[in-house]
């Protein structure tokens, strides 16, 4: 970001891009409270997590839609976490493959409530674009499964995010926490509701509440990793300080959800032999609720699946638990790239740095051969 620049949450004005044009805002209708109550009115919760909530908010004079970050109230870790948001996203500046904080707010309702206001990503999550690509898909009599053009997308533009984040600022920053619903996506310029879905729409990285710098400074408080254990590193990466090598897993473990539909994570019936097998405890069938406490989701680790073989070696020496039968495998090329992701010594992971020097070139000429086999 260039340091001489005014940051945006400072100018008089934002600019709001929208795929079909550019709308500006004067920076104090958000900022200030009473004047965001006059001009904006709720629309509708987009998402809610452990810390907060996402609602979407009209602006009365464009009629153009944002998103609005608050913390759950009541909850001082949630506040914490979105001060420590805010100045998360000072730091980062602006981004094509990260979400656009707009301003913030630091008096939302009352003296210190904190708001994030931020640019709406029209496409959902990264999930709920995984549906809407699978019902396209099914609606058309293909297997309900996005193409491998979008993967390789979603790949490219996580990838010039993480690079962003661990290497283009004036220190390295990781993210700790990437995983589907922490992918936003949108659709891209000019891009008419006429023309269905796309199939290579713009994904960016939210939520940066536990970001954190590496190598951590001498006084900085020193966090284990505390994500989503369905997108955990290697426990080995999970004790301070994080590495950048923690998102580069975790972008291999979104990419298998997004292909296959399923958390990248080892079966309950293997976690269940497995323990049963070493003398120890597992929930029982009237204890099926106990698989989504925090405990047990940790009990499955996170593990490599190939894309590029079929549905019974899934099901069997890959132990995926279900899967529809008519899925088709992904190139041998595609699972080759993201197979270097899951690396599991972490010193001998491909690096953003890395991607953006030597695959993403070879993404580029995938996503135009895909293309091209289009046309024919």
């Amino acid at each position: 970001m260039n340091q001489m620049s005014t940051p945006p949450w400072r100018a008089k004005t934002i600019t709001v891009k929208t795929v079909q044009s550019d709308v500006s805002i004067p920076t104090h209708r958000l900022s200030v409270y009473s004047l965001f109550t006059k001009y904006f009115s709720g629309k509708k919760k987009l998402g809610e997590g452990g810390n907060g909530a996402v609602h979407s908010y009209e602006y009365s004079v464009s009629k153009i839609v944002i998103a609005v970050k608050t913390a759950s109230s009541g909850q001082r870790s949630a506040v914490e976490q979105l001060r420590d948001e805010i100045e998360n996203f000072k730091h980062i500046g602006k981004h094509d493959h990260i979400v656009d904080m707009l301003t913030y707010c630091t008096s939302y309702g009352e003296p210190g409530n904190n708001a994030i206001f931020l640019e709406l990503c029209d496409l959902g999550d990264l999930k709920a674009y995984a549906d809407s690509c699978c019902e396209q898909e099914q609606a058309i009599g293909n297997p309900a499964q996005p193409l491998e053009i979008t993967i390789w997308k979603l790949y490219k533009d996580i990838a010039l995010g993480l690079n962003y984040l661990h290497n283009d600022l004036d220190h390295c920053y990781v993210h700790t926490d990437l995983k589907p619903g922490n992918i936003l996506v949108s659709r891209p310029k000019y891009w008419s509701d006429a023309d269905g879905l796309p199939l290579e729409p713009t994904f960016k990285i939210t939520d940066f509440g536990p970001m954190t710098q590496y190598p951590l400074p001498r006084d900085a408080p020193h966090y284990k990793w505390a994500g989503t254990p369905e997108y955990a590193p290697p426990l080995s990466e999970q004790t301070p300080p994080l590495r950048p090598s923690v998102d580069i897993w975790g972008l291999g473990a979104t990419i298998q959800f997004f292909a296959l539909g399923h958390h990248p994570v080892q079966s309950r019936e293997t976690c269940r032999a497995l323990r049963r097998a070493l003398g120890k405890d597992v929930p029982n069938s009237k204890q099926k609720r106990l698989w989504s406490t925090t405990y047990w989701r940790r009990q499955r680790p996170t593990m490599y699946r190939p894309l590029n073989v079929d549905v019974e070696e899934l099901k069997g020496p890959w132990d995926l638990g279900r899967m529809q039968d008519d899925y088709e495998p992904y190139s041998s090329v595609l699972n080759r790239e993201y197979k270097a992701l899951w690396e599991k010594d972490s010193g001998s992971r491909i690096t953003a740095k890395m991607l953006v020097k030597d695959v993403i070139p070879k993404m580029d000429r995938q996503i135009a051969l895909l293309k091209s086999q289009e046309k024919e």
